[in-house]
């Protein structure tokens, strides 16, 4: 038999589930529980994947094929040069940037923020946060040296590396989904600066690998859907895996997954 492993990290909680790669048929999973309020320690949102993974009995399994991740979307993780969060973590449903967003719109008007990413500002964007951050911790804003979502944290933590997929970078409020690239010029404006923003993956493009201290043979590795179209508060992925070491299965998982904001685990 070989499984694949489902992991939901929501608003809420993270759910694991191991599914049965052939019938679906799902063989065990596990929850734990992530803190209540609208910002949250990144650390959090790891600790719980942890328990969660080791509850489903996931790294006692040598039949993992496949690992998909599902996280919440838009949010705001900003880590100092050192890898180490500058302030809470704040979610899509956290609307202290309101006041930002707003001034935003009406400096610019609808449209010109539709011509170049696609939506207007509202508090759930990256952007809006990062204004927020700018005029109410400037030092913790000083220290920014990569702003990623709460889903791309969860995968850097995983795999080791800074990536994100379009579906995400769609949601941020300086991503250019019509021409692939991001919007510096927009992030210098409200934010005074331009951090490292994540590596925009290519549809079926793997991402990395997860660490063996994961289990599941000697790794897994992580890419979007084939097809993905980028989606305000929606990304849809998949996962599968081939063998490809003579130690244990390394598996390839999507990146663009489906972000309920918490609906389908808690």
């Amino acid at each position: 038999m070989t499984t694949v492993v489902g992991i939901d990290s929501s608003t809420q909680s993270c759910k694991v589930v191991v599914v049965d790669e052939r019938t679906g048929r799902t063989l065990a999973q596990a929850s734990a529980p992530h803190p209540d309020g609208t910002s949250v320690d990144p650390a959090a949102w790891l600790a719980a994947l942890r328990t969660a993974w080791r509850d489903a009995g996931v790294p006692d399994r040598g039949d993992v094929v496949g690992v998909a991740v599902a996280g919440q979307q838009h949010g705001m993780v900003a880590v100092d040069r050192h890898g180490e969060p500058v302030h809470d973590a704040l979610l899509w449903n956290d609307v202290r940037s309101a006041a930002q967003a707003a001034r935003m719109l009406a400096e610019h008007g609808t449209e010109w923020w539709m011509e170049r990413v696609d939506m207007a500002p509202v508090p759930s964007m990256t952007l809006s946060k990062l204004a927020w951050l700018r005029e109410n911790d400037p030092g913790a804003a000083s220290r920014v040296e990569r702003v990623m979502l709460p889903h791309d944290w969860l995968t850097l933590q995983l795999c080791g590396e800074f990536v994100t997929d379009r579906s995400d970078a769609s949601g941020t409020g300086y991503f250019d989904a019509a021409h692939d690239q991001y919007r510096p010029e927009l992030l210098q404006e409200y934010f005074g600066a331009v951090p490292q923003l994540p590596r925009v993956l290519a549809a079926g493009e793997a991402a990395g690998t997860l660490g063996e201290e994961w289990g599941c043979g000697s790794g897994v590795s992580w890419a979007p859907a084939p097809g993905t179209t980028p989606r305000p508060r929606w990304d849809w992925a998949w996962a599968r895996a081939r063998s490809r070491s003579p130690w244990g299965p390394r598996a390839r998982c999507s990146r663009a997954v489906p972000n309920l904001h918490g609906t389908r685990a808690g």
